[in-house]
């Protein structure tokens, strides 16, 4: 998991940090939030499993089952944060606002710091 914060980071260029949370904080962080009994035990030993990185696997078999190699971490981070960003920027790109008595629709372009407005 620590390779995993530290891939993070140097895609988004600011640090995150790893905390590990004991089985207990984990626990009591999911049943207030309305989690089962049963499926928090069921999610405790999944992350108990998942914590000594039993998942870790450098034997190529993805590559070899799939024909073709394997997309490194760093990259599947970088297209899925410029995507994420992009969305982003589309869904801010166009403000609906109500304005005493009428509907104004606010449309924001990117060159420009100040947004220009359209009649709806």
């Amino acid at each position: 998991m620590a390779d995993l914060a530290q891939a993070i980071s140097e895609v988004v260029g600011r640090p995150i940090a790893l905390r590990l949370a004991s089985p207990a904080e984990y626990r009591a962080f999911l049943l207030p939030g309305g989690t089962p009994e049963s499926s928090a035990h069921v999610l405790l030993t999944i992350e108990t499993g998942i914590a000594p990185e039993a998942l870790f696997d450098d034997s190529r078999t993805l590559s070899h089952l799939s024909g073709r190699p394997t997309t490194p971490l760093r990259t599947v981070l970088r297209t899925w944060l410029r995507a994420w960003v992009s969305h982003r920027l589309r869904r801010s790109v166009s403000l609906h606002v109500r304005a005493p008595g009428r509907h104004r629709r606010l449309t924001r372009d990117a060159t420009h710091a100040a947004p220009s407005r359209v009649a709806a």
